[in-house]
């Protein structure tokens, strides 16, 4: 599998002008998530959802 790297495919959203406000348009894109609430260093909750998206995100 190729390995994509994102900061060179799209640069323009990535690196946009430093000198000038400029308006990107971002193409659709698929992401995982986890909705949740409270603290993330001492919620169950949330280390159990981390865990379920790790394999699901890296194979």
């Amino acid at each position: 599998m190729e390995k994509i790297d994102l900061k060179k495919t799209l640069k323009h959203l990535y690196q946009p002008s430093t000198r000038e406000i400029v308006s990107v348009d971002v193409p659709q894109m698929n992401f995982l998530m986890v909705d949740g609430e409270g603290d993330p260093n001492t919620s169950k909750s949330f280390s159990d959802a981390i865990e379920a998206l790790y394999p699901v995100s890296y194979t």
